[in-house]
């Protein structure tokens, strides 16, 4: 598999426990100096099922932590939450290529605005 190029905040969103394993996995391999906060190498520790679906990973200047996908779009909207099989180089699946929230709100930007009404602030 190809080798991701880091940013300076990486976070990889991890849907299920497999893609968080798969995703520590490529992180010790490919990114060996990487560590959670307290030393452990990625595969050493795993967490998925405080947040499950909504689990999140971010690496960030070789140190790993972790976090709801809430939590992150809340805190740090300006770093892009990528998928655990963009991160992994595996195929996209569809369902996962948008954000239905953010789609179900732009949609409704774009109905208001067909509308003649006047909106302040986009997504």
């Amino acid at each position: 598999m190809k080798k991701y190029t880091l940013t300076k905040n990486t976070i990889i969103h991890c849907k299920t426990r497999k893609d968080w394993i798969k995703v520590c996995k490529k992180i010790e391999k490919d990114y060996p100096d990487v560590r959670w906060h307290d030393g452990e190498k990625p595969t050493e520790f795993e967490n998925w099922s405080e947040d499950k679906k909504d689990s999140c990973i971010e690496i960030d200047d070789n140190q790993l932590s972790y976090n709801n996908k809430k939590w992150y779009q809340e805190n740090q909207p300006e770093d892009p939450i990528i998928t655990s099989q963009k991160f992994l180089g595996e195929p996209i699946e569809e369902e996962e290529f948008v954000d239905s929230e953010w789609l179900e709100e732009k949609q409704a930007i774009n109905l208001l605005k067909s509308k003649g009404y006047k909106v302040i602030k986009e997504l």
